[in-house]
């Protein structure tokens, strides 16, 4: 019996070396590189942040009293949502595009989801024309945020339900292009302040097209 109880030991302890092992592993295979961007304010910034790959299905860590930061440095696909676990920043590399379903194709789910809780901030590593994009196509909501920060980039977002949600303010800045189309709701829908400016914004929706306490847009816009 002694015997038997001690092989019995002696498997679970290498199982859960293994467990933490592969779990060690899995966490290392995460890579980080520093990454320059320019932030809502026009000013270059350097930060670590964890590549996309396409294969992820929720950013950020759940007690993050900071936010934790991606970049895209190649094309990517994806057919989920993404889900926020914490306050995320998502910085699309130079001559990058990220896609979220297709015209054909849709998701049924929105493309990236905080709920009311963590806030999102999507800038890119430059300004101009080699500035990455951001295609968003679905049935659902586009992007649904408690604070939503854009600065740069070029976007094309299409939905059934607004384009961009946020409980909070809605920040726009810095970007090349940006179109927004939803078929029933607003293209763009805050419970607070909204502020818009950038090259060329084309806005469609219904129930009012951009929907905010305060609305304030300086762009060449439609």
């Amino acid at each position: 019996m002694r015997r038997l109880r001690r092989i019995f030991l002696a498997r679970a302890a290498t199982t859960l070396a293994f467990a933490v092992l592969t779990t060690v592993g899995a966490w290392a295979q995460q890579t980080q590189v520093s990454t320059t961007y320019i932030d809502a304010d026009d000013q270059s910034q350097t930060v670590d942040a964890y590549v996309l790959d396409g294969s992820e299905t929720t950013l950020g860590v759940e007690g993050s009293e900071t936010s934790v930061a991606y970049v895209a440095n190649s094309d990517i696909n994806f057919d989920n949502v993404l889900t926020l676990a914490s306050d995320v920043i998502i910085i699309l590399g130079d001559g990058k595009t990220v896609n979220f379903g297709t015209d054909t194709t849709p998701l049924t789910a929105p493309a990236i989801y905080g709920s009311n809780n963590y806030s999102l901030a999507i800038y890119s590593q430059s300004r101009g024309e080699n500035m990455g994009k951001l295609n968003i196509y679905s049935s659902n909501i586009g992007i649904q945020a408690k604070k939503l920060t854009i600065g740069g980039g070029d976007y094309t977002i299409v939905t059934s339900y607004p384009c961009l949600s946020a409980n909070d303010d809605v920040l726009i800045t810095g970007i090349g292009s940006m179109t927004l189309e939803s078929e029933s709701n607003s293209a763009i829908l805050s419970n607070y302040d909204i502020t818009i400016s950038g090259d060329k914004i084309v806005a469609k929706g219904q129930n009012n097209v951009i929907k905010g306490y305060i609305i304030d847009i300086n762009a060449t816009s439609s």
